[in-house]
């Protein structure tokens, strides 16, 4: 049976060459027509039919031609393959958005029933950080759909419900209907997509409504409202886009150039300079009896509103600010205690040098530097001097630096080593935040936020150094615990000296009261370019440094292990033992753990006293301490940035309380007997007013843990995740 030849356009015009056979353009038409509708026999769809129609009448036009024309005939060859597809494409080009306007006047599958297409607008909102609509964050979520950022700008959107935006966008976009836009009844912008700053203040919600007006009558085809939650979201610090990075620091500048008593006039009454700060943190971090703003559960109410005052002292100057945090357990899964003073964080523009020995002169070594940073953004940032007049709490040199810290350097500290030993930690990860966030009671959580979690950060940025005599170490060949013996205690050596100081066993030089003080303990101005070595003899004498108590130094009998047991320090001491037997020695309790080890496990009682009066010696050298490891921290920058990460954990635990999905007792009251520092029960009193209110009245913690639950409207703030993603790698 022989094949039958298909019929089309070029099979025709094949034939013709092919074979020299003539025929009339009279019969080609038909033989389109055959070809159409053979084709719309096989799918009768509107759109198809259009085409298919308009090739037959545009061939109905050509005129006549002599077949016997070779040239003709290439001529209409030539028109069929070049010029008649360019023709359909202007032809197409010209009516496609009318076509597609009619074509989406229907629904399903497209192509069914008339619905009215204005049912399908919906609305977008985004920002350069990508979209507002809030997905769930770590298991749980704030109860909020979509969240704007103030004085920053949104991106409002028409959009479609249905799949296909191709069809939807040429309809939306026609010049037929007009999109008017409203915040709260006030009239923003017209169009498809506007971009608009949305105002403050934060911690409300806002109504956004969209009407659809026909530009032909007048009418408002629809009014579409959504409501949106107005807050600040604090972002990681490099997942910042790089303005807004800026734009942190350059604020923060502001509070550390500009007194309070001036930025209040220029920048309003939530203005507060970075002393202001530094001295509420140094006066209740210093108190003789006890420290009421940590070591207590009133360390998570104070912080994170503390938080929030500096971060409104931020907004007062840029109020596009948001306080970002810093996720340090990147660093500790990724880099090593030798490596993370590298991270990025660290770099020039951020949070500048950890490492301050990158600046030494020539000939000064780690030992001999004043660590002071000279790199870097923050390099130089000054540490108030002569501060009797602002502050109840100075050190022996009159800076605004706690009272024990006899730091002599006037300008921001930062030390890789603790009590002179390179360190060997780095920031705490992924098990302390797991083993934070498994606490089933707030007492538990509050107490690991206050440690753990803390990720020994204050000691890491500030660091300890300039002690008279060298802590005894092993040898290299030594069995590793002996080693970790020597670092614990070094860990430990600022806190011991807050111990003593609080005790009344250590005396520092009174430079609030004592002229001669004042007058022979100067601060030490620097080289701002390149360390020097320290010359202790002349910056830091001994008639400026802080002494133990003549009284604890003359103790050799069975009172001394006595009396450190009383002041805590043997509760979790560990020491190397480099002068009576040369070794570790982890534990000084007895074995019912109820006082001190006499002996000692392995040693004579003669020996073991040995050893205390050892202790003793060591913890009565008093070195110089970095700013971010006692009172003053909030110095440093990366105080600012350290607590906001660990509020993300306590936003997960009461966000899944809020949600019923996990057991957790939030009864402070039940344990707040035990606090007997001011400071920590649940109704004490704080420091802190005038965060969420303007009524010019202290809090209570108790207020203050209720208006910092993550789930109430009026808390400014949401955090951009609650995840760690990072850690599920692990």
């Amino acid at each position: 049976m022989k094949k039958k030849k298909s019929t089309s356009y070029l099979s025709i015009a094949h034939d013709q060459q092919e074979y020299g056979g003539s025929h009339e353009l009279d019969t080609l038409v038909p033989d389109v027509e055959n070809a159409t509708r053979t084709i719309e026999s096989f799918d009768d769809r509107p759109l198809l039919r259009f085409w298919q129609r308009l090739v037959t009448y545009t061939a109905v036009l050509i005129p006549p031609v002599n077949s016997k024309s070779n040239s003709a005939r290439r001529i209409l060859f030539t028109f069929y393959l070049l010029l008649f597809p360019l023709l359909m494409f202007f032809v197409g080009w010209i009516f496609s958005e009318r076509i597609e306007s009619v074509l989406y006047l229907k629904n399903g599958n497209l192509f069914g029933s008339r619905t009215n297409w204005v049912d399908d607008v919906d609305l977008a909102f985004s920002n350069e950080y990508g979209s507002a609509t809030w997905a769930a964050l770590s298991g749980v979520n704030y109860p909020w759909s979509i969240v704007l950022e103030p004085y920053k700008l949104s991106y409002f959107a028409v959009t479609s419900k249905t799949a296909n935006a191709l069809l939807a966008k040429n309809h939306y976009f026609t010049s037929d209907v007009e999109y008017r836009w409203s915040i709260d009844g006030t009239f923003l912008d017209t169009g498809n997509n506007v971009s608009v700053a949305v105002p403050g203040p934060a911690g409300t919600e806002r109504s956004v409504a969209l009407q659809i007006v026909s530009r032909s009558s007048g009418s408002v085809l629809r009014e579409i409202t959504q409501t949106v939650v107005v807050k600040y979201v604090r972002r990681e610090i490099r997942a910042l886009l790089a303005q807004d990075r800026v734009a942190f620091f350059q604020a923060l500048n502001v509070l550390q150039r500009v007194p309070t008593s001036v930025g209040q006039k220029l920048y309003g009454r939530n203005y507060y300079s970075k002393d202001y700060f530094t001295r509420i943190h140094v006066y209740f971090g210093s108190t003789r009896d006890c420290d009421r703003i940590h070591e207590g559960p009133g360390f998570i109410s104070f912080h994170m509103s503390y938080s929030l005052m500096f971060e409104k002292a931020l907004q007062s100057v840029n109020p596009s600010v948001a306080l970002p945090y810093w996720d340090f357990t990147l660093e500790s899964t990724f880099l090593k205690s030798t490596t993370f003073r590298s991270s990025v964080v660290f770099s020039d523009g951020w949070f500048s040098e950890a490492d301050t020995t990158a600046t030494l002169a020539s000939g000064v070594t780690a030992a001999t530097s004043d660590h002071v940073v000279r790199k870097g953004r923050f390099a130089m940032t000054s540490v108030m001097e002569d501060a009797r007049n602002y502050s109840s709490f100075v050190n022996s040199y009159g800076l605004l630096r706690s009272p024990w810290n006899s730091n002599p350097y006037p300008y921001l500290t930062r030390a890789a080593s603790s009590y002179d030993l390179e360190s060997d930690l780095k920031p705490s990860g992924c098990h302390d935040y797991a083993a934070t966030l498994a606490k089933s009671d707030f007492i538990s959580l509050a107490m690991a936020l206050n440690t753990e979690a803390h990720g020994h950060i204050h000691e890491l940025m500030g660091g300890t150094w300039g002690f008279q005599k060298a802590l005894a170490t092993p040898s290299k060949d030594a069995p590793q615990s002996y080693r970790n013996a020597a670092h614990q205690f070094s860990h430990f050596a600022e806190k011991y000296s807050k111990f003593l100081w609080r005790a009344g066993l250590m005396t520092c030089p009174d430079y609030l009261n004592d002229a001669t003080v004042q007058a022979t303990c100067r601060a030490v101005e620097v080289d701002a370019t390149a360390s020097r070595a320290r010359n202790d003899a002349v910056d830091y004498p001994s008639t400026c440094r802080c002494q133990c108590a003549a009284t604890f130094k003359s103790l050799t009998d069975e009172a001394l292990p006595q009396l450190l047991y009383s002041l805590g320090v043997l509760k979790s001491l560990s020491w190397y033992d480099g002068r009576v037997k040369m070794r570790g020695i982890t534990s000084f309790l007895n074995s019912q753990a109820t006082g001190p080890a006499l002996p000692i496990d392995g040693y004579t009682v003669a020996q073991s006293l040995d050893v205390y009066r050892d202790v003793r010696d060591a913890i009565c050298d008093m070195g110089m301490i970095g700013d971010m490891f006692q009172a003053s921290s909030p110095n440093d920058v990366t105080f600012w940035v350290l607590h906001p990460n660990m509020e993300r954990l306590w936003h997960t635990k009461r966000l899944a309380v809020h949600y019923n999905l996990t057991t957790f007792d939030e009864n402070w009251a039940s344990q707040s007997s035990q606090w007997t520092c001011t400071g920590h029960a649940l109704t004490d009193p704080t420091t802190l007013k005038n965060i969420f209110d303007t009524n010019d009245r202290i809090y209570t913690n108790e207020e203050l843990y209720t208006n910092l639950h993550p789930a109430r409207l009026a808390l400014p703030y949401v955090y951009d995740t609650l995840s760690f993603a990072h850690c599920n790698a692990e």
